[in-house]
């Protein structure tokens, strides 16, 4: 035999809900931002249904939070595996950086002819009797002559007295004399830049040894090409 049920409880069929799902419900109701609800004395609880929901809504919303900040660890992992490998790679030389080269040195404008000592200076010589127009650097047979500056070479060749000539034309009527070479490297309407090699020193022609013959003629005006080349910075 049953009890009758309580007059207050007749006719009503309402699930009941466990007073830890409410707990929950309640806690997870309050924390969703803007849809806070805040809970009175006459406050309908949800169904077990909604509060399914809202449960499942909050469990995905922690889903995608733990996701956020996992990736968030990840992408900190990887900046870091990936910074440790370059430094790494930079410490094995295994990394070539592209450095921007510095603007290569301006070339000097005159340069010493051939390397060696002064035997002969510009000027009268034998006692007065024979007046020399160039300047004679001696050395060893077969040293590199350079062009003492850019210009043209406009002669290389035989050419009595001097042996093996190469003469080049530079600007502002400036022409230079090579004379004595062994051999010329230089050709007629070779373009050459300062330093360029343009014949080996030799002991052609009317020589007294090996040497080289070096003149500097403006506008078919010898000058004496010691103090030419000291006023254009090259030290003889």
């Amino acid at each position: 035999m049953h009890h009758a049920k309580p007059r207050k409880y007749r006719g009503h069929h309402r699930a009941l809900v466990d007073p830890r799902t409410r707990y929950t419900v309640a806690i997870s109701t309050a924390l969703l931002g803007a849809g806070v609800v805040a809970f009175g004395a006459g406050s309908v609880l949800p169904s077990p249904d909604s509060a399914s929901a809202t449960l499942a809504g909050s469990s995905l919303t922690g889903s995608q939070a733990n996701a956020s900040s996992a990736k968030a660890t990840s992408g900190a992992s990887a900046n870091s595996s990936v910074a440790q490998e370059r430094t790494a790679l930079l410490n094995d030389g295994g990394v070539q950086l592209r450095i921007a080269a510095p603007a290569p040195e301006r070339l000097p404008d005159w340069v010493r002819p051939v390397d060696g000592y002064i035997s002969s200076t510009y000027g009268l010589r034998f006692g007065g009797t024979e007046f020399h127009y160039g300047l004679d650097i001696a050395g060893p047979i077969g040293s590199p002559i350079h062009a003492a500056a850019a210009g043209k070479v406009i002669f290389s060749g035989v050419q009595r007295g001097y042996g093996y000539l190469v003469i080049i034309q530079h600007e502002g009527g400036v022409v230079t004399y090579y004379g004595h070479n062994s051999v010329l490297i230089a050709h007629e309407g070779d373009e050459v830049q300062a330093g360029d090699v343009i014949s080996l020193r030799g002991n052609t022609g009317q020589s007294t040894g090996p040497h080289c013959h070096f003149e500097v003629r403006i506008n078919g005006v010898h000058q004496d090409p010691m103090p030419w080349l000291h006023e254009h910075g090259v030290a003889i």
